[in-house]
């Protein structure tokens, strides 16, 4: 990523968020903000969170505001959207977020986008010094692992190349010999089994 995305400041400029003369979020008078969480993702202020100021049934609204403020950010050197898509919280599944300590909305960025919670500066997007981030969707083709395994069904010297982030979980289990879950995004980057034995 080389650019960083103030996503405080855009839920500002919508007003759905108001700072302090500090530029620290003043919580009484805010109803969405992206907390230091480093997930991604948008926290409605709810009367059920701490110091929280939006009544349960306007929670769906003020999140459609969020997203609709959020959708219609643009790089202004490109033109081009840089949320490509929402995700509600879920608390199963494979690849869904989510979690009791986690915001009420998740975001995707479009490549070379990452999001920030701090509010620091007077624009929504900043250009920065380029390096790997985490957060995306483990399912888009850039979104690569680093990845080194030793062990009995593992080949001295073979290059697996370039390894998905998906991939991490049914090889793992596949070199523990668990089942991997049909439903299972990724696939095993080891032999299988019965090969690999048969050739013993």
């Amino acid at each position: 990523t080389d650019r960083l995305v103030y996503l405080n400041v855009v839920l500002e400029q919508a007003g759905l968020l108001t700072l302090n003369s500090d530029r620290t979020i003043d919580l009484t008078a805010t109803r969405a903000l992206a907390p230091p969480l480093a997930d991604g993702s948008i926290a409605i202020n709810t009367t059920d969170r701490p110091g929280g100021i939006v009544p349960p049934e306007e929670r769906d609204e003020v999140a459609r505001l969020a997203r609709r403020a959020l959708s219609a950010l643009t790089d202004p050197e490109t033109g081009e959207p840089v949320i490509t898509a929402f995700f509600e919280p879920a608390w199963n599944g494979l690849l869904q977020p989510g979690g009791a300590s986690t915001g009420d909305l998740f975001l995707e960025f479009a490549p070379g986008y990452y999001p920030s919670d701090w509010t620091d500066s007077q624009v929504a997007i900043v250009r920065t010094e380029p390096r790997g981030n985490h957060i995306f969707v483990p399912t888009r083709g850039e979104m690569l692992s680093i990845c080194a395994a030793w062990g009995p069904r593992v080949r001295a010297g073979v290059n697996w190349g370039k390894v998905r982030s998906i991939d991490i979980v049914p090889t793992v289990l596949d070199l523990l010999e668990l089942e991997v879950p049909a439903d299972m995004p990724g696939r095993s980057l080891v032999p299988a089994r019965t090969l690999l034995d048969g050739g013993r």
